[in-house]
């Protein structure tokens, strides 16, 4: 049997650097629709289903080891705006018999009462059951979050598919997309300290169209 667990925090840091976290592989997408990878990561994460761009984040995104330009920075991301067609942003990652974790910087605009962003996470091979977390609940303004997905397959050449939907109410509600990246991870004794600081932020005009 494979497993799969998804959880979020709402820690959100005012700088993350992906080239420091041990990741295998990383991504980012900034809102002039460039993407960048870590160099020699594979190019193993997809990104698909995001239709617009924010800036004026609230995270900086810094990395030394990536492509195109090896080193660089951005507060920016993507998003993908609520409405009746159920609009989602598609991540994907490998997977295999070893325990993995995938690490997602995510982004909740709130304008309605209230915006869940919806993480529905499934395995390829179908080892786990689908995972769906409503835990990323925002009533007003802008917060950020940390998605983390630890997952295994029952085999390699597997794919562990991720889904950002949000479900407010609103045109303005959204689901953001920052960065993401993975890594090979053995489970530790549980022990944890968990995360609960939320951020807020304004909206930059130049490409939220708002």
């Amino acid at each position: 049997m494979g497993a799969l667990s998804v959880a979020v925090s709402f820690t959100y840091p005012t700088v993350y650097n992906v080239s420091t976290k041990g990741f295998f592989d990383w991504l980012t997408k900034d809102s002039s629709a460039i993407t960048r990878r870590r160099t020699g990561g594979g190019s193993t994460i997809t990104l698909a289903g995001d239709t617009n761009a924010f800036s004026s984040g609230l995270c900086e995104i810094d990395w030394t080891d990536g492509t195109p330009g090896a080193s660089g920075f951005h507060t920016d991301g993507v998003y993908v705006p609520w409405d009746a067609g159920t609009p989602r942003i598609t991540l994907t990652f490998p997977a295999g018999a070893d325990a993995r974790r995938a690490i997602m910087l995510l982004g909740n605009f709130c304008s309605s009462a209230s915006n869940t962003v919806k993480i529905t996470a499934s395995l390829s091979d179908s080892s786990a059951s689908t995972v769906i977390n409503t835990d990323f609940v925002n009533t007003s303004g802008g917060i950020g979050g940390i998605a983390t997905i630890d997952y295994t397959a029952n085999s390699a050449g597997q794919t562990l598919t991720i889904w950002l939907e949000p479900t407010g109410t609103s045109g303005f509600d959204d689901a953001e997309f920052v960065a993401a990246g993975w890594l090979s991870f053995a489970p530790p004794d549980p022990i944890s300290l968990p995360w609960n600081k939320s951020l807020r932020r304004g909206r930059g005009a130049a490409n939220s169209g708002r």
